[in-house]
């Protein structure tokens, strides 16, 4: 079974996922494309602002030094965007990288064979990714309340 023996790493910086075995052998690397990772001065103005939207929910901690520290004029920018947000391996084997956002952007997830092959892009989804499976995913999401909730959703692949 790949699932628990397959380690996928992936750094920011790169276009890439390195698939290890169990044993640390390098068994592929995956690389795809991204056209423009350029931080843009749109992109240090909407940042904050989303931030500050988002700490403003119902469910939210009260405001601290930290959030203060993030919002901050006086916080290094980076100059480009990382390339990759998480990867997961599901339990039959396919890799997953959810694609980084860029302040209001919400990209989704790429999806490749066990040999490194693109499989599909997943479309945003409305949680956190706890598991892939072959035919489904499970999210862990949270109501408007602040309680966590399991939601499964069915997985179709397109057929090629």
């Amino acid at each position: 079974m790949p699932w628990g023996s397959t380690i996928a790493l992936a750094h920011g910086r790169d276009t890439e996922v390195r698939v290890l075995d169990d044993e640390f052998n390098l068994r592929t690397i995956i690389r795809w494309f991204e056209p423009d990772r350029e931080v843009t001065g749109a992109d240090v103005q909407a940042w904050p602002e989303d931030y500050i939207e988002s700490r403003n929910q119902p469910a939210s901690a009260p405001w601290s030094r930290y959030d203060d520290a993030r919002v901050s004029t006086n916080r290094p920018v980076a100059e480009l965007f990382p390339s990759v947000s998480i990867v997961m391996v599901g339990r039959d084997g396919r890799i997953w990288v959810r694609q980084y956002d860029r302040p209001r952007e919400d990209r989704g997830w790429l999806s490749f064979n066990a040999g490194g092959e693109f499989v599909c892009h997943l479309a945003p989804l409305p949680g956190s990714v706890w598991e892939f499976g072959s035919d489904y995913v499970l999210l862990v999401a949270e109501t408007e309340l602040g309680i966590q909730t399991v939601q499964v959703y069915r997985l179709r692949l397109p057929m090629g």
